[in-house]
């Protein structure tokens, strides 16, 4: 009985979903907005210099600094903070190493080097939210979209390395697959409650 309610269900969800992205659609296709992106939208924030376009002979801004040269600080930005990651979680297996060794620490002691990683993973992924904001604001984007895309790639690349880099190199550099386990218990257990807390707190 379970079985079939178990199967009901991926094919009700699977039907749901599919329906409403065909109902989505059909709408976007109906007012003319699908794929639609606002590229008239221009950020207060954005600081120019005011010229003449010499075609045209109007008043138009140019961006002071080039664009290569501020992506290029927002990737530099990015690649620190990764290392710092997985240096952080490599100054953990010595810890994580001597616990599973002794023969005086309890088997719920093993779970800290993991708690410990995942307290790490959150604090790394909210400190640079704010980092990314501040390094996509420099980065000085005339249009609302842009500034949005740019936020949205730094943070996404980011926490691709800060929430999968100690699972990947428990699994494959390591190869210990005890602490494997542990760790990801831990990450889905502790981070799910931890951000709850913390959301529930901002």
């Amino acid at each position: 009985m379970n079985i079939w309610f178990v199967a009901f269900m991926l094919v009700y969800s699977t039907y749901f979903v599919e329906a409403w992205k065909r109902m989505e659609s059909i709408l976007g296709h109906t007012w003319l907005i699908r794929g639609l992106k606002d590229e008239t939208t221009e950020r207060k924030e954005f600081v120019a210099s005011v010229g003449v376009d010499p075609v045209l002979r109007t008043e138009k801004k140019y961006q002071l600094d080039s664009s290569f040269k501020k992506s290029a600080c927002g990737t530099t930005v990015a690649i620190f903070f990764i290392a710092i990651v997985i240096l952080c979680q490599g100054l953990l297996r010595p810890w994580y190493v001597s616990l599973r060794d002794s023969e005086d620490a309890a088997y719920w002691e093993r779970f800290i080097p993991s708690t410990v990683s995942t307290i790490i993973l959150i604090t790394f992924g909210e400190i640079y939210k704010r980092v990314a904001w501040a390094v996509a604001t420099y980065e000085n984007h005339r249009y609302q979209s842009a500034f949005e895309d740019s936020l949205a790639f730094k943070i996404y690349f980011f926490q691709f390395f800060n929430c999968y880099a100690s699972c990947f190199m428990i699994a494959f550099y390591y190869k210990d697959f005890a602490w494997l386990t542990s760790n990801m218990i831990t990450i889905l257990a502790f981070k799910q409650l931890g951000m709850n807390v913390l959301e529930y707190s901002l």
